[in-house]
């Protein structure tokens, strides 16, 4: 990359910073892991992760009142910090170092399928809040459970994470990150739809959850209302961050065993 990609680059990050779609750190590690992915696999592959920044930050803000209204909304505006920017895309970094050494078709498959699933889980929570039927816990489905509380599922949340991934996938085509193969395409897809469910699973049945007493919902959160919040359930040490890690690299995964099971 040169001076003025660098510099194309910083603006972009300035301006995800002024229309608070990431924070200052957000903003900062946001910059050196487009920088990351450019030096070492090219723009379109930059391109990719600008995407789902611009489509993650268009759904968050979506209803956002009413989205504070139930107390499920993104704090600070929906402006994601640099742990929330390092799990969504972290491995993605990681894959795109890895393309630049070796140019594997399969860590492209992996780097779209991580990008893919942080896409399909954001579309997956921030549009299935929207929807008029309660969520249902993936792991016990007879179970409801408020709006916004990982693990729960909508029928609308799932549709809105297949045009997700639908997304990304065509996109990764057309800018020939990945092969523009219908194999390929339905590859990352598939990986990426998968892995935002594995976010789920795992949401539902390690993820840490409190409760506020102030307001008597439940939260991700360890303050709620200006008060601390209890403890009920889950890993203390697995919060939303690492879920989101911990999905985007099962997605990779998935992309790479499907890649070598129909290669």
């Amino acid at each position: 990359m040169d001076a003025a990609g660098a510099a194309i680059l910083l603006a972009i990050t300035a301006l995800s910073y002024r229309l608070r779609a990431t924070d200052l750190w957000g903003s900062i590690a946001g910059y050196l892991i487009g920088l990351i992915i450019a030096l070492s696999a090219g723009w379109p592959w930059v391109v990719v992760l600008i995407a789902f920044l611009v489509a993650g930050s268009f759904a968050t803000r979506y209803r956002y009142p009413y989205k504070a209204a139930i107390h499920a909304a993104e704090e600070k505006g929906g402006a994601r910090g640099y742990r929330n920017v390092l799990a969504n895309s972290a491995v993605a970094a990681l894959l795109a170092l890895g393309f630049g050494g070796a140019r594997g078709a399969q860590l492209a498959l992996m780097f779209a399928a991580a990008i893919a699933s942080s896409t399909a889980d954001t579309f997956a929570t921030e549009i299935g809040l929207l929807s008029s039927s309660p969520p249902l816990l993936i792991n016990r489905p007879k179970s409801r459970v408020n709006p916004g509380i990982s693990g729960g599922v909508t029928l609308l949340g799932e549709g809105a994470a297949a045009l997700a991934v639908a997304f990304i996938s065509i996109l990764s085509a057309s800018l020939h990150v990945i092969s523009p193969s219908v194999t390929d395409v339905l590859v990352v897809a598939l990986a990426g739809f998968l892995g935002c469910n594995i976010d789920s699973l795992l949401g539902g049945l390690a993820q840490t959850l409190y409760r506020c007493d102030v307001c008597g919902s439940y939260t991700e959160t360890k303050e709620h209302c200006g008060k601390a919040t209890k403890w009920v359930k889950g890993i203390k040490l697995l919060g939303n961050n690492g879920v989101n890690l911990l999905s985007t690299i099962g997605a990779a995964g998935i992309a790479w065993l499907l890649f070598i099971f129909i290669g």
